[in-house]
Parts: structure tokens; sequence; C-alpha cells
């Protein structure tokens, strides 16, 4: 066996082995804690070869509970790969520090995923890569909550797709509120055309900071200006498939851009529907409010260049719009009524 064809948390990178261990996962305190284990890659490379339930082969890490629960899922989702007494002896460990951790074994439950299939409808959020497969309400939840906490790391058409995918399988389970993160891409949350403009805007300036020509992203600007009445929703997605497609073209769908500008369509549904004026007016008073100390405090010092006049004082509009680009980058766990 080569260990190349092995994966645990460690080398899953595009999580992919875990979407297909999650179709299988039968047991909700099992989904409700995955949906708030975090790894710690650095960790891992520090380990030493007994802190592995394969020792030989440095795979499925045991050192943490987290890791524990991971390494078990990734092991079990495999087992058929190793040898049978291979496979003995990782799995004698795996429940070993399972039980040195204070994790019951009998919460690793799975589906027979053939059965389920032929017993009901199963809807596939991903299609493409034939990912992420859901037969019930409590599957589609928990697909929502773990896009919720991964998404970000799919492509802009992948969150697109999922979205609109999960919207479908919703309508046939009577689903009627969706994760933000699940409205946002598939076009069901408000939009701000200034605070879109302002986002296109900023993408002509990181153009020309990166040498390349920003005149594209100046016109699309100019024209979100020109208009008076916020689009029907078909056209606002027309929109946020264009500034994708010039975001592609700049190689700014790069994740290391992630933290400069938001991607498409962050930049164009970028409102809650239930939000009010009242809580933005809140919102303004609380921005008016604040000193330099305050806006080092809650945006950084590079914030403070960008607010601070000539004669030392604040400019509030500015520091609105940088409350605005900091907020597209805010995590998103909240639930909209649809």
């Amino acid at each position: 066996m080569n260990n190349q064809n092995i994966l645990d948390q460690s080398t899953d990178t595009d999580f992919k082995a875990m979407h297909q261990i999650l179709q299988k996962v039968a047991s909700a305190p099992l989904l409700t804690a995955l949906e708030s284990l975090s790894i710690d890659y650095d960790g891992m490379d520090k380990l030493s070869s007994d802190r592995f339930a394969d020792q030989d082969q440095s795979l499925f890490p045991v050192d943490t509970a987290e890791n524990t629960i991971l390494s078990k899922l990734y092991f079990d989702h495999q087992r058929d790969q190793f040898h049978e007494k291979v496979a003995n002896d990782i799995s004698a460990r795996l429940d070993a520090f399972l039980d040195i951790h204070g994790l019951p074994s009998e919460i690793f439950k799975y589906k027979d995923l053939e059965k389920v299939a032929n017993a009901q409808e199963c809807f596939t959020l991903l299609p493409e890569q034939d990912l992420c497969k859901v037969a019930s309400e409590e599957d589609l939840n928990s697909a929502g909550g773990l896009f919720t906490r991964d998404g970000m790391n799919l492509t802009v058409p992948e969150r697109v797709s999922f979205a609109q995918n999960f919207v479908k399988a919703a309508s046939h389970f009577n689903v009627t509120k969706y994760p933000v993160l699940v409205a946002k891409y598939a076009s069901q949350l408000d939009t701000d055309l200034e605070n879109t403009k302002y986002l296109v805007e900023a993408r002509a300036l990181l153009s020309s900071r990166t040498g390349q020509d920003g005149s594209d992203y100046e016109k699309l600007a100019a024209d979100i200006g020109t208009v008076t009445e916020t689009p029907e929703t078909a056209e606002l997605t027309k929109l946020a498939e264009v500034l994708h497609t010039l975001d592609v073209s700049k190689g700014f769908d790069s994740p290391r851009f992630d933290k400069q500008i938001p991607c498409a369509y962050s930049s164009v549904f970028n409102k809650m529907a239930e939000e009010s004026s009242k809580d933005t007016d809140k919102d303004d008073d609380e921005l008016k409010k604040m000193d330099k100390a305050s806006v080092v405090g809650k945006y950084g010092e590079g914030a403070l260049e960008q607010v601070e006049g000539d004669d030392g004082k604040i400019d509030h509009e500015k520091l609105k719009e940088v409350a605005k680009l900091k907020q597209a980058f805010q995590p998103e766990q909240e639930m909209k009524d649809v």
C-alpha cells in the first residue's frame, strides 16, 4: 500500500474526502461536534510518530480529542485500502485514544448510501464533483452549517452551485431558513449599490497597485453610479458574474487577495434584507463617536491613515467606507428567513 493514496486531515486540503465522509455520517451528535472542530496544521508537522494511529506512515493524528475524531472518520472511510492486520492495529490504537480522550466509540455511525439513495430522493449540492449528497432535512441543515464554516475554501462558481442546489433541496424538504452564506450565493440578499460601487472602485485601485489596467473596473463602477433604482435579482446576479469574470482575469480570485477585497457575490449581495434604517442610523452614530484610539483598536493603524484628514481630525465619511469594507469580512453565522 502506498500512503500517498491515503488521506487524513493534514492532506485532505480541498476537503473532498471529508465531504464524502459527511455524506455517510449517521450520528447527529457527531455532526454537531464536527461543525465546531478546528485543525491545527502547524501542530501536526511537529508530532512524533507515536502520536499517530498509523505510526509507520505518520497518518491519523491522535494527539487531541479533535484530531482523534477526524482520524477515526478518515480511517473508517479508507479502511479497505489497508491490509487486514494493519487495519486492525490502527483501529485498536484509534479506539484506545478515543477512550483516553473520553470519547464514546458508539457515536461513529454510518449510513448505507446506496440504500438511502434507493429509499428517497437525494440531492447533490456539488454535482460537478459528485459531492455533498443530502437526503433529509437533517442532512441539509448539517451541510448548511459546514458550508458556513468551510464554504470560502470553495471557488466562487462552486459556492454558487452549492447555494443554488441547497435552495432547490430546501424547497423539497420545506426548509425556510438558510445560512446567510447560502442566501448570498443564491442571490437572495439585498444590495447596497453604493457599497458595491465602492468595492468595484477598490478593485480598480488594487489593479493599479498590482501593475494592471483597472479601467474595466472604473467603467463598471461608473455604470453602477448611474443606476437610480435597485435592479431585479437576475440583473444583480449577472453583475456578480461579470465582476467575477473580471476578478479572474486579474487574478483577484486567488486566496491571497481575500483580505483585500470580498468576492464578487459578497460585493453585490452585501446587505441583509431585514436590515433596518434604524440599525443603519445607530451604526452611523456609533462611528461619529469614535476617536483615533477607537479607530485603531477596531480597524487597525492602517485604517487611521485612511480616515485621518490633514487637520488631524477623523473624516467620518471615509470611516463609514472603511467600516463597510471591514464588515464584508465578518463571519456570517446567522440564518435568513426566506
